[in-house]
């Protein structure tokens, strides 16, 4: 249970990054191409950052119960 918690927690601001990084570069390029990556960041990261958030939150209420 340990390393989940360290692999999620590793990965959550990872994709968070991600479709930040992703976003700027969009728009500060502007070019079309980059289209795609707006639409991955927004039609897939958008999901699963919420995803992820709502883990987030379920995980860090278990553990407070657990302790």
């Amino acid at each position: 249970m340990n390393k989940l918690y360290k692999i999620f927690f590793w990965i959550f601001p990872l994709i968070i990054l991600l479709n930040i990084g992703a976003y700027i570069a969009f728009t500060i390029t502007k070019v079309w191409w980059d289209l795609e990556a707006e639409v991955l960041t927004l039609y897939i990261g958008g999901p699963l950052w919420i995803i992820f958030l709502i883990l987030s939150i379920v995980l860090i209420f278990k553990k407070k119960l657990i302790q």
